[in-house]
């Protein structure tokens, strides 16, 4: 949106941002692009795929994928189990899964930034196994030009507004409070670690 329509944010937030949601072909070792590439056949078929989306969205394994990304076991509860689990046995869940995994995965970050004079929140959790924190580097390169804030909170994964609301809602409001910090030359990224209890 930032890119696209600026005249209407004067400012943005980004969770755990490290690109698209899909793969780029030229991201992975050749392994794992033909393994990702078998993978996204097998999902998208209906029968086999349909199969597959069945043994994925059954509640242990729901719990399981969860708590790898959770870095707080304790967050990974029976309320959001369900919350994933009940939409994906709605009529047409396999359908919205697969095109989730196999549509295309946009530009990346370093094609969207020179469209985005705003300023961005960066917030990530230390802990997410899913985008490690190394890929906030972009982040790094861009505050040369651009004012970023970048903020990462400890002991936390890759759902850092769910698993440590407190933390990252109160980053986001002293952030709003400050008026969005502007970039000025030579002030380089604006990073801490921060501690919420």
């Amino acid at each position: 949106m930032l890119a696209d329509y600026p005249e209407m944010a004067a400012g943005g937030v980004l969770l755990n941002s490290a690109g698209g949601l899909n793969h780029r072909p030229d991201e992975l070792n050749l392994l794992l692009r033909l393994m990702m590439g078998g993978f996204t056949r097998i999902v998208s078929s209906k029968l086999i795929g349909s199969l597959l989306f069945n043994r994925i969205r059954q509640k242990a394994r729901l719990r399981r994928t969860l708590s790898q990304v959770y870095r707080n076991r304790d967050a990974v509860t029976d309320e959001l189990v369900d919350l994933i689990y009940t939409p994906a046995c709605d009529r047409g869940a396999h359908q919205v899964f697969a095109s989730v995994l196999t549509a295309p995965p946009g530009p990346t970050p370093s094609e969207l930034f020179p469209r985005i004079q705003a300023p961005l929140l960066v917030i990530w959790g230390e802990a997410d196994p899913w985008t490690p924190i190394a890929g906030a580097a972009i982040y790094q390169k861009l505050a040369e030009s651009h004012p970023v804030t970048f903020v990462s909170i400890p002991d936390t994964g890759h759902c850092p507004h769910d698993e440590n609301p407190d933390a990252v809602n109160s980053e986001i409001l002293s952030w709003l409070k400050m008026g969005f910090p502007r970039f000025k030359e030579g002030s380089g990224l604006r990073s801490k670690s921060v501690s919420h209890a």
